[in-house]
């Protein structure tokens, strides 16, 4: 009870009061600090939980843990430090037992050890006679007092930086559901996840990859003041490749356990694990003393891409609260990566970090280059309009205007390294050099439009109506010349309402939208109801399925262009590259092409020369290829199922050849095919459907050439 008044009185007058006793106590104390760490070390260790915290550090981090903590028992006996000072101390010193995985019920038993120490040392010394003068009983009970006192305060500062490491966490995994929520490419999800769990205190690096087809990972977005560093440097040090097969040493680490069990794997002491040997020299280079590596899994537990990350401390991650903090950002980012795959309709491709930043470096520099594929008017083989592709100029920029096919970067290579910073960068870029493009062509007398893909991040993004509003006012192009073509995404089926406001802000501009790739997904048929698009283009995938599939893909793309064109809509049909598949779009009912068959990409300067060439020209009665005959029977056959029960014209209509009878009568087809086709009119005529319809057409295909 005495002890207790004492403390009372001490906590009321304050460490001023205290403070010639705790300068008695540190005079007879301080010198020994070494040797009361050493005895609380010793205790320790018999306790069960030391092993897996202290085992973790090396010789050199031990002995540098116990010197700081000498130093830090000298700082608690210091008169001269007040409470707020000592609790500000305390605090770094709890964010620290945090970061290495000392949790707070054990750092709790670890503080009475520790009490009990001093409690014993302070008996020993102030048990003893100074010179001239003995320490009575009373003076030495209030000493202890006085010590307890400045330990509790020490704990507490201690728990309050355990507390600001946990509400840390808190911060990062609200910024990290931002992210997943809101990203609307890969690179921007794996950048800016990275960019929020870089900013937590102990952190040095982080790393976002997969594996490639000979399952070495490879990096592609990195973080942290040594990331860059490692990628760059891990082959010069003659490190191995992290692998995810089991069979090599390389893959036994984290990563590649991660990667085969879909679970979160750690190295908490990464320079003393046998498992993470092979890369023990660019640890210690970089400073990595734990490590976790977190795989992004799909619904069936398989990954499908990693985080790695890196710490300074050991034990960094095997604190509970950061246990819990992994798995969290597990989830959060494999969902997001699934929605971003799922809405782009294929898995993103793996992008190294070096190349990564070339193509970021390009972009930078304004190193795109526009090239224009002629859009014509298959009713008049007129051009109609360009559309500008984007590619970017690798190498050194020429001084010329004339750049060459190997110079030039494909947006496959570069687009899954751009976010949406990048992506509207490179809209900025291209709508200028589109627009004044066009701006020569009209000056020189040809009259035409140009087409420029929209990003998916335009659908919320103020800035690109701002960007279009802007470049057309600085080139003078009638807002009318100018199509804004709209990219399968999955976003604007959102019911939130909110692409509306934003497309309809681009469309009183006065430009045109094209609904871009029909028929790649169902939402872009769902959009055609909630967008007022001015045109749609059939994806060029049904198209060049056509060759290989011939019925599939044709009735698949003649009924497209009969929904849009009961829309309103005026029809493209892309990746035309073959004179057949040109035929086709014509007796299909399309109102434009495009494609190689047609033209390929222009530089701008070459665009007027083509503009005046002869224009395209079709025989609609008499087809020249196969492709273009059996189209042409496909809208026989939809001509007829539109006469329904008028059974005069019906019967008229039958007695009526097709283009694919005039196509075999003019290339004097076998006898096998003309019997096939009049077996096909025969099963249509008596309107046979299913099996029947199903085999006729594929005898005919069969038996015809190929000379699409």
């Amino acid at each position: 009870m005495a002890a207790a008044r004492e403390v009372g009185r001490s906590s009321e007058s304050g460490p001023r009061a205290d403070a010639p006793l705790l300068a008695l106590v540190q005079a007879r104390l301080a010198p020994l600090a070494e040797s009361c760490v050493e005895r609380f070390y010793a205790s320790l260790v018999a306790g069960p939980d030391a092993p897996d915290v202290l085992g973790r550090l090396d010789d050199g981090e031990l002995a540098h843990l116990k010197m700081r903590q000498a130093e830090h028992l000298r700082s608690l006996l210091d008169p001269e430090l007040d409470d707020a000072a000592l609790v500000q101390s305390s605090r770094a010193a709890g964010r620290i037992h945090a970061m290495v995985g000392v949790e707070t019920d054990w750092y709790a038993s670890a503080v009475l050890v520790y009490q009990r120490v001093l409690d014993d040392a302070l008996g020993d010394v102030l048990g003893a006679t100074v010179p001239g003068e003995t320490v009575p009983g009373e003076t030495a009970a209030r000493a202890r007092a006085i010590v307890g006192r400045r330990v509790v305060l020490d704990m507490k500062g201690a728990l309050l930086g355990y507390r600001e490491i946990d509400a840390e966490q808190s911060r990062v995994l609200q910024r990290v559901n931002a992210v997943a929520a809101n990203a609307e490419t890969v690179a921007d999800l794996a950048r800016g996840v990275l960019d929020a769990v870089a900013d937590l205190d102990g952190i040095a690096d982080g790393f976002f990859g997969r594996p490639d087809d000979d399952g070495l990972f490879q990096f592609e977005v990195a973080v942290g003041p040594g990331a860059e560093a490692f990628i760059s440097g891990a082959s010069r040090a003659g490190a191995r490749p992290i692998t995810v097969t089991s069979t090599s040493e390389s893959g036994l680490g984290p990563a590649g356990r991660a990667w085969r069990t879909g679970v979160v794997q750690r190295s908490d002491a990464y320079l003393a694990d046998p498992s993470t040997a092979p890369w023990h020299e660019l640890g210690r280079r970089f400073h990595w003393r734990s490590s976790a590596a977190v795989p992004l899994v799909d619904d069936s537990g398989t990954a499908r891409a990693l985080l790695s990350l890196y710490a300074s401390w050991p034990g960094y991650f095997a604190y509970s609260s950061r246990v819990s903090f992994l798995a969290l950002l597990q989830q959060t980012v494999s969902q997001a990566l699934d929605r971003l795959e799922a809405q782009s309709g294929t898995a993103s491709g793996i992008l190294v970090f070096a190349e990564r930043n070339a193509y970021l470096d390009m972009l930078e520099r304004g190193d795109v280059v526009m090239l224009y594929q002629p859009i014509v008017d298959l009713a008049t083989g007129c051009l109609v309009k360009l559309e500008a592709l984007a590619r970017l100029r690798s190498g050194q920029a020429s001084t010329s205007s004339a750049v060459r096919d190997d110079e030039l970067v494909n947006p496959a290579e570069f687009l899954p390294a751009f976010g949406d910073a990048e992506l509207f960068r490179l809209f900025e870029i291209g709508l200028a050099q589109a627009l004044g493009a066009l701006r020569c062509w009209l000056d020189l007398g040809v009259d035409t439009g140009v087409a420029i893909n929209l990003p998916t991040t335009a659908s919320s993004d103020g800035r690109y109506h701002d960007a279009v509003a802007s470049a057309l006012a600085t080139h003078g192009i009638a807002p009318g010349q100018l199509t804004l073509e709209l990219l399968e995404t999955a976003a604007l089926d959102g019911g939130s309402g909110w692409h509306g406001a934003a497309l309809d802000e681009l469309r009183a501009l006065g430009v045109r939208l094209a609904q871009d790739d029909l028929g790649s997904g169902y939402s872009s048929l769902l959009r055609l109801r909630t967008v007022e698009f001015d045109e749609v283009k059939i994806d060029q995938g049904i198209v060049r399925d056509a060759e290989r599939s011939p019925r599939g893909a044709l009735t698949f793309i003649q009924p497209l262009t009969s929904l849009a064109h009961a829309l309103g809509l005026r029809v493209t049909v892309e990746g035309l590259e073959t004179d057949g598949l040109v035929e086709a779009a014509v007796f299909l009912g399309a109102d434009c092409g495009q494609g190689y068959a047609i033209a390929r990409p222009l530089a701008s300067p070459h665009v007027p020369a083509w503009a005046g060439r002869p224009a395209l020209e079709i025989d609609r009665e008499r087809p020249r290829t196969r492709l273009g005959a059996l189209a042409a029977h496909l809208a026989w056959e939809s001509r007829l199922a539109a006469l329904g029960s008028s059974r005069g014209l019906h019967d008229q209509a039958i007695e009526e050849p097709c283009g694919l009878a005039r196509y075999l009568a003019s290339h004097r087809e076998p006898g096998d095919a003309v019997r096939a086709h009049r077996e096909l009119h025969a099963a249509v005529a008596g309107g046979a459907a299913g099996e029947l319809h199903t085999s006729a057409w594929e005898r005919l295909t069969g038996l015809l050439g190929n000379d699409s």
